[in-house]
């Protein structure tokens, strides 16, 4: 927990940062073009895993 509360006021993300407290990134393939383009990306924190994003959800 000790991790994480150092971190409650981050104003730019940093490589120290990423490296703590994100597993994994993926990214993939986009659909759509231009304007329209939706590109997926899940991130997969340590300790809590992927966290769902509401307004991802209501695109599918």
């Amino acid at each position: 927990m000790t991790r994480i509360s150092k971190y409650t006021q981050v104003s730019r993300l940093i490589v120290e940062i990423v490296n703590e407290l994100i597993n994994e990134i993926v990214i993939y393939k986009s659909a759509g073009v231009k304007r329209n383009r939706i590109i997926q990306i899940d991130i997969y924190y340590n300790f809590i895993g992927k966290l769902n994003n509401e307004k991802a959800s209501q695109a599918d």
